[in-house]
């Protein structure tokens, strides 16, 4: 029996990882879509390109699934770079209807979405920096395992 004692993650920090998770599988299911209609669209000379937007949904699909395991394993760097990051992607999901005047029509609800990703940064910033979390994550067993 260890004499290690990991702390137990607290529940909000459990809420951060399944958000980090779902934009995660949102992006995959977004790069899959848009690989399957990725003729359609080149046909239908889609601005921006679609082969941009897949591999732009590729890429924060992999980031969000790295920063999903980067929580669960305690990492302490997550605890800034997890809403850091989700404030970037937000920022291009947003901003890449405004660069791309064909894209303007589809952004009616930017507002609301904005609004929902303020929400989200915020839970987040507090979920992972709040004093039962930094007790998370500041374990021995933080980059080692013993």
């Amino acid at each position: 029996m260890s004499a290690h004692f990991a702390a137990k993650r607290p529940f909000t920090v459990t809420l951060t990882i399944l958000g980090v998770v779902l934009l995660g599988l949102w992006n995959l299911g977004r790069a899959a879509a848009l690989y399957r209609e990725q003729d359609l669209l080149l046909s239908l000379q889609m601005q921006p390109d679609p082969r941009l937007r897949l591999l732009i949904a590729a890429v924060w699909a992999v980031i969000f699934g790295g920063l999903a395991w980067a929580v669960w394993r305690r990492r302490p760097f997550s605890q800034k770079a997890t809403p850091g990051l989700t404030a970037l992607y937000a920022a291009g999901d947003l901003g890449l209807p405004f660069i791309f005047p064909a894209a303007r029509l589809n952004q009616t609800g930017w507002l609301l979405t904005g609004v929902f990703y303020i929400i989200i940064i915020l839970f987040m910033a507090w979920a992972l920096n709040r004093p039962a979390a930094n007790a998370y994550f500041k374990t021995e067993d933080t980059w080692t395992k013993k």
